[in-house]
């Protein structure tokens, strides 16, 4: 899941850096400012995807958390022995 979000974050990135060289070597004033609109849209797009991206690390530490917490409980298991039978015998 982080890769797929890492990879959305990386294209809108260059899709970002591929409309501000656009906007740069625009001629007319009307396109800039599409160009301008538009990179305004992906970088809100790349602060959500930011914001995904860390929510979803703090999923996976809160499970790994959980997990080394299972693991500490199972080495902290108590052991019992009981007696069920016995037996005994005899060479003749």
């Amino acid at each position: 899941m982080i890769t797929s979000v890492e990879s959305e974050l990386f294209n809108i990135k260059a899709r970002i850096r591929a409309l501000e060289r656009e906007s740069r070597l625009a001629q007319a004033v009307d396109q800039q400012r599409e160009y301008e609109e538009q990179i305004k849209r992906l970088g809100s797009l790349k602060k959500r995807k930011r914001a995904e991206l860390f929510a979803v690390e703090d999923e996976i530490e809160t499970k790994r958390d959980g997990l080394i917490s299972a693991i500490e409980q199972r080495c902290r298991q108590r052991v019992e022995r009981t007696r069920l039978f016995a037996i005994e015998w005899e060479l003749v």
